[in-house]
């Protein structure tokens, strides 16, 4: 296995130095290769977090249905209604789905933008409103440091 040093410009890999090209030239044209990646990733973000579990708050405060009626239930309800699920199983005739995390350790940056992003329209659908007005109401709620 040969390691080539390469640079990520515009969704694309560019070999890093003339010795990266000159390695890279050992391959055929066109032909797929496999890759192993490592490198400094882009973190989370907390402002987006803290959005979110703000978002989750906003739609509580905002309902009397009891399935909806506090933050930890609406996030629950949220990676439901998304199957966001890490495992389903059949115990004893009744179906077990295993939700999975939203944390720092079991996902990524552009995961965690996807499924927040998901998440505030199911939120917002929730409560009649636009995604821009949940968030907005949100900021408002929680202040605008975000």
């Amino acid at each position: 296995m040969t390691e080539i040093a390469s640079q990520l410009i515009n969704g694309v890999l560019i070999p890093y130095s003339d010795e990266d090209k000159e390695a890279l030239s050992e391959y055929y044209q066109n032909q797929i290769l496999t890759l192993k990646v490592s490198g400094v990733e882009k973190p989370r973000s907390y402002d987006q977090l803290k959005l979110y579990f703000g978002c989750c708050d906003t739609v509580a405060l905002n309902t009397e249905d009891p399935e909806w009626n506090s933050k930890e239930k609406v996030h629950f309800k949220v990676r439901c209604i998304l199957r966001f699920y890490k495992s389903v199983s059949v115990q004893d005739d009744k179906v077990m789905f295993e939700l999975k995390s939203i944390s720092y350790r079991d996902m990524k940056h552009r995961a965690a933008c996807n499924y927040v992003e998901k998440a505030f329209g199911v939120m917002a659908d929730f409560l009649g409103i636009t995604v821009e007005q949940l968030i907005e109401e949100t900021k408002k709620r929680i202040g605008n440091a975000l």
